[in-house]
């Protein structure tokens, strides 16, 4: 089955970005939140939101995931149909 998401590029906010360099701990569990995007594991989301993801795959609309972390609530967002996805906190959408 066809995985837009296995091409594209992750790229992260400079906060995600200066916290996993600081932190190995916190690395393996950002590491793990794209695999679970990667996986299509939407995370925190409501099952209204986890449709809409899945419906919007179909369409190449854009993706929005939530994921608890050890430093607070991160994003996980796509661009440019899926091309990019961008990691950032919840106060920096």
């Amino acid at each position: 089955m066809y995985n837009p998401f296995f091409k594209a590029n992750f790229s992260q906010t400079r906060t995600i970005a200066q916290d996993i360099q600081t932190d190995p701990k916190y690395r393996l569990e950002i590491n793990n939140c794209i695999e679970r995007f990667i996986s299509k594991d939407w995370g925190d989301l409501t099952d209204d939101d986890i449709k809409s993801n899945n419906e919007a795959i179909v369409y190449n609309d854009r993706i929005l995931a939530s994921y608890k972390t050890s430093k607070g609530k991160i994003y996980a967002t796509d661009k440019n149909y899926y091309e990019i996805v961008t990691v950032l906190f919840a106060n920096e959408y």
